[in-house]
């Protein structure tokens, strides 16, 4: 991490790996007689399951909590998973937009024929190489995959 001293804020950080685009900037703070002293924080990502940007504005001693959760979003994709990989995450949020069903019927109708090659295509392609990436870590979540895409 490093403070770049970037034009508008009052902090911010940047992750290493420029690649990611994952930062914390603290753009301004105010206080206000009621509320106290407030900070206005927006950071990349905004969990460890979503890579998109977020701003909030919070007391100034909650800001410390949202940094270390920052920190430990920052480690999460830094480990070396396909499980965490921000790209199959945008991925996944391009392909779903493929299979939603909003007809209707939808909870009695198949999908159509080209969906339901594609999905067994994705389903096959899982089964016959999932097992190259299971470690103790995610042997549990591993396992549950192999079952729900057998169920499938």
């Amino acid at each position: 991490m490093q403070d770049t001293g970037k034009d508008g804020y009052l902090l911010f950080l940047q992750d290493s790996d420029e690649s990611t685009g994952f930062y914390f900037g603290i753009v301004k703070e105010a206080t206000d007689g009621s509320n106290g002293h407030n900070v206005h924080v927006v950071h990349k990502p905004a969990s460890a399951t979503n890579t998109s940007a977020n701003s909030s504005t919070n007391k100034f001693d909650g800001i410390v909590k949202i940094l270390k959760y920052w920190f430990s979003y920052i480690a999460y994709y830094q480990e070396d998973s396909i499980l965490n990989d921000p790209i199959l995450s945008d991925y996944k949020k391009e392909f779903f937009d493929d299979f939603i069903i909003i007809d209707d019927d939808a909870n009695y109708s198949p999908f159509g024929y080209t969906q339901q090659l594609v999905l067994n295509q994705l389903l096959t392609h899982i089964l016959s190489n999932i097992n190259e990436i299971q470690d103790q870590g995610n042997k549990e979540i591993v396992e549950d995959i192999i079952c729900e895409t057998i169920t499938l």
